[in-house]
């Protein structure tokens, strides 16, 4: 298994993880399509937001920088 695929293992599993989180504190119900569509969503206008407002977190890892 190379970098990138598991960099996007991870990313996946993390967003699946952040949509739960979020499913359970805005309410509402759904599945894991649902979880992880709202987790991969969240991720990506995160992280466009944090590049717009040149925000840096310190975060080094290669597997965590890249997604």
């Amino acid at each position: 298994m190379n970098i990138e695929t598991r960099a996007l293992i991870v990313f996946l599993v993390i967003g699946l993880i952040a949509g739960f989180i979020a499913s359970l504190l805005i309410g509402g119900g759904g599945g894991v399509l649902r979880y992880l569509l709202t987790g991969v969503i969240g991720a990506f206008v995160g992280g466009y937001l944090f590049d717009a407002l040149k925000i840096d977190l310190g975060i080094r890892n290669h597997l965590v920088s890249q997604a």
